[in-house]
């Protein structure tokens, strides 16, 4: 493992060094839809890998105005404007735009929403100027220029998905301005939004490219650990069936990792986010991270992958950013003593032992009302690095796939498949460890005597109703705080009831304002709309 993992830090400095070459090559330092690309790159020297190589580290490096850590609230906003999480951070005046998201105060000159879009056209503005080199290089030969294309589609699919999510509007029938190449200049601002599905069949279809030109992750060498695979395409094409409502292609899709044998789940769920099991045996795709100070900026990292992380440590080595709310916890303790527990949250008033020097975590600072973070992405004491981390973004994980199989299968009247594949879920969580190495737990009771078979039980209704509840809990608790709570809340139709009950059972704004047929969606930015001069349309409800 220990060369593996050196391997991927040699890997991933390449990838931003890589970066800096593409971006010196073709920079772009304004809003995407605001510029066109005004020269292209010579397909006679085009420089394919180190492009493709860019294309993954892009993801890690930069916003879209190239700084070091503006872009980290775009990977946690679906845990925040969720009853998952708070928004935490040092006071109200802390990322104040995240606070009204939370709230659903949400205009559309929110700082947070437009640099969320801005962010992820400026990657696809990339992938799309690679895409065009790749496809006009004359040195590659058909196999490589497929697989290179495959990888940099697969990445152009997960930008448009994070778009989808927050911006497509189902009500509205709205998708996005979908822009499959380099824009001339005669049609910056020019390109409407397509309707919903063809956004989201458009997306399905670059990860089609990857699912039939990318190798399975077990074809990779080691030093290629981090890459785009067929798996992670078909993983993917799933979780976009599933957000379109399309079970039996979400049904068909998840089957097919299921039945590739290329993952599994990991035996003990401690070891899925662990730092020393980076890109395991459950996870189809990961952005992956690292601290080495290569391009440092004024002290900084060239990395916003410390900052994704670091914002959510609690205060003082941390920011306290999207602390966990006493109703997520209340949901895992609806199964006594789920092992899930002691891997997801880290309670005020826990000791780290990491270290010779036992410290007591008090939470004293900061707004997190019930003084609980992260520990999937916690860095103990000793791991600690003058307050920067480098844990990877896990985009989706092999447990993902099976409870959207069972979820998919239960909505195609199949419950018997339906809860093995559930159940497959609880077995692990009940038999995984609840002892942490790095901290005494002093912030809960766990009933750490119960018997191995008292803890989270099978499931055992058929009725499709009561197990699509029992599925929708799964995934809440399994899934916590990996950026999916709201979005999965909006799909299934019950975001608005959810949240105004958060409101009103503790007595907080906090999802109060959450209105119906509105908020489902995030508002086009204000600046994207009158750039556009109507041409491309807003969100229902926001004009």
């Amino acid at each position: 493992m220990n060369v593996i993992k050196k391997k991927m830090k040699k890997l991933i400095t390449k990838l931003l060094i890589c970066t800096a070459i593409f971006v010196a090559i073709m920079s772009c330092n304004k809003d995407f839809l605001d510029v066109p690309l005004k020269g292209r790159l010579s397909t006679d020297v085009f420089p394919a890998d180190q492009a493709v190589t860019g294309c993954y580290a892009v993801l890690l490096s930069a916003d879209k105005d190239w700084s070091l850590w503006g872009a980290w609230p775009d990977f946690l906003l679906g845990n925040v404007m969720s009853d998952d999480a708070w928004k935490g951070g040092n006071s109200d005046g802390d990322q104040p735009d995240i606070g009204k998201l939370e709230r659903f105060e949400i205009l559309p000159s929110n700082g947070n929403v437009s640099s969320f879009y801005s962010n992820f056209y400026h990657y696809i503005f990339i992938f799309n100027t690679t895409l065009a080199g790749l496809e006009n290089s004359k040195e590659l030969n058909d196999s490589v220029r497929n697989k290179y294309i495959g990888e940099v589609k697969f990445l152009r699919g997960y930008a448009y998905m994070k778009l989808m999510m927050a911006y497509g509007s189902k009500k509205g029938n709205l998708g996005l301005p979908v822009i499959d190449h380099p824009l001339l200049q005669s049609e910056a601002g020019k390109i409407p939004r397509s309707d919903f599905n063809t956004t989201w069949n458009f997306i399905i279809k670059d990860f089609q490219s990857g699912e039939v030109n990318l190798p399975a992750k077990d074809q990779y060498q080691s030093k290629d650990i981090g890459r785009a695979t067929k798996g992670a395409s078909q993983a993917m094409i799933a979780r976009a069936y599933m957000l379109m409502g399309d079970w039996a292609n979400c049904e068909l899709y998840a089957k097919k990792v299921i039945d590739s044998h290329k993952y599994n789940l990991e035996p003990d769920f401690k070891n899925v986010f662990s730092k020393a099991n980076k890109n395991g045996q459950e996870s189809l795709f990961e952005i992956c991270y690292t601290i080495d100070n290569y391009f440092g900026i004024g002290g900084w990292d060239f990395s916003h992958g410390s900052w994704w992380a670091a914002a959510q440590q609690p205060i003082p080595n941390g920011w306290g950013v999207g602390a966990f709310t006493n109703d997520l916890l209340s949901e895992f303790k609806k199964d006594q003593g789920d092992p899930r527990i002691v891997w997801s949250f880290v309670f005020g008033g826990d000791v780290d032992i990491s270290s010779d020097e036992p410290i007591v975590l008090t939470f004293a600072d900061g707004l997190d009302p019930d003084k609980l973070h992260n520990r999937k992405i916690w860095d103990p004491k000793y791991f600690q690095m003058g307050g920067q981390t480098d844990h990877n973004l896990m985009v989706i994980r092999y447990a993902d796939v099976v409870l959207m199989y069972a979820e998919a299968t239960n909505e195609n009247n199949k419950s018997d498949i339906a809860k093995a594949a559930l159940n497959s879920i609880r077995k692990r969580a009940r038999e995984s460890s609840f002892v942490d190495p790095y901290r005494t737990i002093k912030g809960y009771n766990f009933p750490a005597n119960l018997a191995v078979n008292e803890r989270v039980p099978d499931v055992t209704t058929s009725e499709k109703n009561l197990l699509r509840d029992a599925i929708w809990h799964e995934r809440r608790v399994e899934l916590a705080g990996e950026d999916l709570r709201f979005f999965d809340l909006v799909r299934q139709g019950r975001a608005g009831s959810v949240l105004r009950a958060f409101s009103v059972k503790y007595n907080t704004l906090k999802g109060k304002g959450f209105v119906d047929g509105k908020h489902e969606s995030f508002p086009i930015p204000q600046n994207e709309m009158e750039g556009s001069k109507g041409i491309i349309l807003q969100n229902p409800m926001y004009n």
